[in-house]
């Protein structure tokens, strides 16, 4: 069963209400364990917005389980009996990865182990997911994604923050909003200062991130 983010978001929504914090107060938590979050971060992860992580995973569980004493939240308490992804080809369940952890193979079906690409349109990620959101949102897929030195700075960060190719970024943009992302900023921008069009290129970035976490949680449904 595929991690549903949504599912994830109200099991960490419930127990922050039971500890009395605030989303800025978990936010603050979970930025000393390593995570870059805010209050928005915290509110698109309770809504089911964001892409969970393993690492996601834990770090919200013990920030959590370090509030109160004897209030603990594992994190099957968050993720259920769905799978973890671990990579963008290999999901595992809590209990198959707590036997890697372990040791303990005694119970361990090894088949239920493999990489999941089937998952996948094809052996080149970014090309396959970027064919799960296109069709989701109805548009033509995408041509698979080749060597590119002409995309942007913001196409380059937007892709690294979503996991695919630059030559996808500009693909989603081209198809959502008829034009590249940096086009799409300079519209929407209202003054021409680079902090201005920063912002809003921030936007832009969490907007195709949606898209992509739609997609994917669609087509898992």
């Amino acid at each position: 069963m595929s991690l549903d983010s949504r599912a994830v978001g109200v099991a960490v929504r419930k127990a922050r209400e039971e500890l009395g914090l605030s989303q800025d107060q978990l936010a603050r938590k979970a930025r000393a364990y390593g995570l870059a979050w805010t209050t928005s971060r915290v509110s698109e992860l309770e809504r089911g917005e964001r892409r969970i992580t393993l690492p996601v995973l834990l770090c919200v569980a013990a920030a959590l389980s370090n509030e109160r004493e004897g209030y603990r939240v594992s994190v099957s308490d968050l993720a259920g009996h769905a799978d973890i992804p671990i990579t963008d080809r290999w999901s595992i369940s809590v209990g198959d990865l707590s036997s890697f952890i372990s040791g303990d193979f005694a119970n361990l079906d090894m088949a239920s182990t493999l990489p999941n690409d089937s998952r996948f349109a094809s052996t080149d990620r970014p090309h396959g997911v970027a064919q799960a959101s296109v069709h989701r949102l109805g548009f033509p897929a995408p041509a698979p994604p080749t060597a590119d030195n002409t995309s942007t700075l913001a196409e380059r960060r937007a892709a690294r923050r979503l996991g695919v190719e630059a030559s996808v970024v500009n693909d989603w943009a081209q198809q959502i909003w008829g034009q590249t992302l940096d086009e799409e900023a300079a519209k929407r921008a209202t003054t021409g200062s680079p902090q201005a069009r920063g912002h809003i290129t921030r936007q832009l970035i969490l907007e195709l991130e949606r898209h992509l976490d739609g997609s994917t949680t669609d087509t898992a449904e």
